[in-house]
């Protein structure tokens, strides 16, 4: 019996994640030292290409990577800032020795005067604790900050605010890239050509050899690999049809309440 890979049918019904998971599994289904010992080699590169293409899309339409670490960088320099300014506030109001509640309140003063921080954007929230790290280490709050005992509030600023540039820089990046790649559907176009055609090459070794070769080391290589792409069609072809019976149960209409 001649075996062949089924691979001729639109599998333009499976959702995103479940096409990106078939055509995985379809590449790991064809090792790669097979496929060049084989003579397809070619084309199981330009599938791998395809669906390493179609991964890299999926992942950026879902979302930003770095979403999460912004959010934790930008309120890590907050928790910095709100600290150092609830110090000044403590010794403005409350320290018992004269000139250092003095030091507070000029200390306390500039922090006040950088307005709400934890309600600004990204952008200005940067450029405030930039100024204000800038003001920290001029005269007379760099004399202040040593009275006080603070001497560490530039340099813990400076690098919450640096560690926050980072990340958003890097979010900037994605942003760019997802704005330049094309639509998801494009990408999934390619992985079935690809997968179409190594599909189409595998085959036709197949046959050749059973017709001419007659080699049972390669017949059993390849009859692996067809055998192995055929339960991962049967797969995504089971998945399709539900996908199909989910929307027209969805698209039925509800019976009447008196039927």
């Amino acid at each position: 019996m001649i075996e062949e890979i089924h691979y001729d049918f639109s599998r333009h019904n499976a959702r995103a994640a479940q096409h990106l998971y078939f055509v995985q599994e379809a590449l790991r289904c064809v090792p790669e030292e097979v496929a060049t010992k084989y003579g397809f080699g070619k084309w199981r590169q330009d599938f791998a290409r395809a669906v390493d293409a179609e991964w890299d899309c999926f992942h950026l339409k879902r979302g930003y990577r770095l979403t999460e670490k912004i959010a934790e960088a930008n309120h890590a320099r907050t928790e910095v800032f709100t600290f150092y300014k609830q110090l000044a506030k403590s010794y403005a109001l409350h320290c018992p020795h004269a000139e250092k509640k003095e030091a507070g309140k000029q200390l306390f003063f500039i922090f006040q005067g950088m307005g709400n921080v934890t309600r600004m954007s990204y952008d200005s929230r940067t450029a405030i604790l930039s100024h204000l790290v800038t003001q920290l280490r001029e005269e007379p709050y760099a004399t202040v900050l040593t009275q006080l005992g603070l001497d560490d509030a530039p340099g813990d600023l400076e690098a919450a605010n640096q560690a926050f540039q980072r990340v958003y820089r890097e979010r900037t990046r994605e942003e760019r890239l997802h704005a330049e790649m094309p639509e998801m559907s494009l990408f999934r176009a390619a992985s079935d050509r690809a997968f179409n055609e190594m599909a189409k090459t595998i085959n036709a070794l197949y046959v050749a050899n059973e017709l001419v070769g007659q080699n049972t080391e390669k017949r059993e290589a390849l009859r692996s690999v067809i055998l192995n792409l055929e339960d991962q069609l049967l797969a995504v072809r089971r998945t399709i049809g539900r996908n199909r019976s989910e929307a027209e149960e969805e698209e039925e209409p509800s019976a009447p309440l008196d039927a």
